[in-house]
Parts: C-alpha cells; sequence; structure tokens
C-alpha cells in the first residue's frame, strides 16, 4: 500500500470512529465549537535616521553630537552653555509599514533626567558635569518636549508619512553651577503608542 493510500485509510478510520461515537447521541443534542482568538494589528517599524546616528546590531541606536571626531562628538563648552545650535544634532524619527488604520502615534523619551527636561548623564571618572540632552521639534525650537510623560511628542499624519524632523540639544542644566568638561554619555529610551 502506498504512503497515499496509507493516509486516507487513516483518515477514514478516524472518521468511522467519530461517526460512530456520534450516533449513541439522542437527535435533539447540540455541539458546541467555541472559536478563540487575539485579533491585532502590526505596529509600525519606527527607525531613527541622520548623519550623526549609529544604528547597532541590537535594535539600538547612538547619536554623536557636535562635530564628529571618528568615534564620537565634541561640542565646545561654551557652545553648550550659550545654548548654540552648534550644541545642536539633527536626527529623524521614521514610522514605515505602519497599517492604514493608524492615525496617530505618540512619543515618550524616558529616561534618568533633571526636572523632565534633560536628560542626564550617567557619570563616572572622566565624565562632564552639569550638563543634559533636551529634545526639540526642529519645526519648534522654543519648546522642550517633556520626559518621562506619555504622549508627550505627538506625530501628526505628515510625520506618520514622512518622519519627524528633531534636535537634541546639549545644554548646561544649571546657571549656577560651572560646567565641567568630559566624556557625556546618556541614555534616553523612545517608546511609541498607536491610535
Amino acid at each position: 500500500m502506498s504512503d497515499k493510500n496509507y493516509r486516507y485509510g487513516v483518515m477514514l478510520c478516524v472518521l468511522l470512529k467519530a461517526t460512530s461515537a456520534l450516533a449513541g447521541l439522542p437527535p435533539t443534542t447540540n455541539v458546541d465549537i467555541i472559536f478563540e482568538a487575539k485579533i491585532t494589528t502590526h505596529t509600525c517599524n519606527i527607525t531613527i535616521e541622520g548623519a550623526a546616528i549609529t544604528a547597532g546590531s541590537d535594535g539600538n541606536y547612538t547619536l554623536a553630537a557636535g562635530k564628529n571626531d571618528g568615534e564620537m562628538g565634541v561640542v565646545e563648552i561654551d557652545k553648550i552653555v550659550s545654548g548654540s545650535t552648534e550644541a545642536d544634532t539633527d536626527f529623524k524619527l521614521v514610522a514605515k509599514g505602519c497599517p492604514q488604520n493608524i492615525s496617530q502615534i505618540s512619543t515618550r523619551i524616558s529616561g534618568d533626567s533633571i526636572n523632565n527636561d534633560y536628560i542626564s548623564p550617567k557619570g563616572g571618572e572622566g565624565s562632564t558635569t552639569n550638563i543634559g540632552v533636551g529634545f526639540y521639534r526642529t519645526s519648534d525650537m522654543t519648546t522642550l518636549i517633556k520626559l518621562n510623560t506619555d504622549r508627550a511628542l505627538l506625530w501628526n499624519a505628515d510625520e506618520i508619512e514622512n518622519g519627524v524632523n528633531m534636535k537634541a540639544a546639549l545644554r548646561a542644566i544649571s546657571r549656577t553651577l560651572a560646567v565641567k568638561e568630559g566624556d557625556f554619555n546618556a541614555t534616553a529610551t523612545l517608546s511609541f503608542s498607536y491610535e
């Protein structure tokens, strides 16, 4: 007997056993089949783009602020203290492959912060002091995006289609404390919600 015939034979045997099992039921018995499923939609694939952005194989990104010296950005203290645009770095949040029914994306930027305005550095030997990094929409450099707040950055329809142009700005976090030169290393986590 070939494999194909054998499979049909097994299926027929199972069918006959099921039929004979049901044959003993009274004629008014109902058998319910309950279907259960969780219906979901896929989310967007968010990437970060920019000349100063390096994508890691782990899904994380590194932003080199200021002038790039090959390994990390270089920013002069006076540019940070004065709030110069030379202490700013452009990047872009891009949503790709979004479902058609998504009408809004909201972004939460979180991390260790000072007054929910600036991400503070990790610290350690050789680290800078009194400097933080804040985030702005390029189209509105007067409004600092609040950190650790849900829905802090709401994307409009054009931004969902074309991306959100952003700036990361290194700033002195206190006018009364001195800024010390050194390495700046901080982590911001971006979380995205969809509607």
